[in-house]
């Protein structure tokens, strides 16, 4: 072993501790992975392996190309990523093939064999032949699981609760939450031009308005999505006269390396609106 002495570090902070508040940890127990947030340094926990890296910026430029229909795709996809397997869909231990993908849209074989042609042309989808079967791969580009870049800028999409609220929804509908990933405050869960923001009172919270413009969608539609995600508890509006707010479930998406008091009433206020 090093005779390098061992400091105490925050692990929401990455800042070495003098106070005696926090344990040592030796570096090598560390899974490093970054984020856009200065010095955030976080452990890729054993215990908390349930959710998808989705990284901010290419998830930003792909919405922006892709349909609704098409970023309902991906995210539908998202649930079928295993730990450290390279990206690669599976389902029940094997790779999901056509016929899988085609059940998990809910649309036929000439519909879906577009969709994935678009997704592959936008080079979020990589398609490899092993044997005589097409297999699909995520790329890490856009979405990582068991592994986190450093120094950009993610959230984290769970798995089984995404899987649940994407069964209810529609591949127009669940397209909604894919766009919205890159837009989820870090800490507060509203959504916001600036979610990587640390001044609370430089928040840009998104509108109605805005909102509509990102999805693409008129504002009286975007009014009704909004009404069915608020049913499934994936997304909540709170009104104080003209003004929106738009939060995201703590446990659909999430940011910290930790469980927050206020995630905790975040939580209380999905289950009391």
């Amino acid at each position: 072993m090093s005779n390098r002495a061992l400091a105490p570090v925050d692990t929401s902070t990455g800042e070495i501790i003098t106070d005696g508040s926090a344990y040592i940890r030796h570096r090598s127990q560390d899974v490093g992975y970054g984020y856009a947030i200065e010095k955030e340094r976080y452990i890729y926990s054993t215990t908390d392996v349930h959710w998808v890296a989705s990284y901010h910026d290419p998830i930003e430029r792909i919405s922006r190309e892709l349909t609704l229909t098409q970023t309902g795709a991906i995210i539908k996809l998202l649930p079928y990523m295993r730990f450290k397997a390279d990206g690669k869909l599976v389902k029940d231990g094997n790779p999901l093939n056509r016929a899988d993908i085609q059940r998990i849209f809910k649309r036929g074989k000439t519909a879906t064999g577009e969709i994935m042609t678009a997704l592959e042309g936008a080079k979020v989808i990589h398609k490899r032949k092993e044997g005589r079967t097409n297999v699909y791969y995520m790329s890490d580009e856009f979405h990582e699981k068991g592994n986190v870049k450093d120094g950009v800028s993610f959230t984290k999409l769970y798995q089984v609760r995404s899987r649940e609220i994407t069964d209810e929804l529609n591949l127009h509908e669940a397209g909604v939450l894919y766009k919205v990933i890159p837009y989820f405050h870090y800490e507060l869960f509203y959504l916001c031009a600036n979610p990587n923001e640390k001044d609370f009172d430089k928040l840009r919270f998104i509108n109605r308005q805005e909102l509509s413009d990102i999805i693409g969608l008129n504002v009286d539609d975007i009014t009704r999505l909004v009404r069915k995600l608020k049913r499934l508890k994936a997304l909540m509006s709170t009104e104080s006269g003209v003004t929106v707010r738009y939060l995201i479930h703590p446990d659909l998406m999430y940011r910290m390396a930790r469980e927050t008091e206020w995630a905790r009433s975040v939580r209380r206020m999905f289950d009391t609106h």
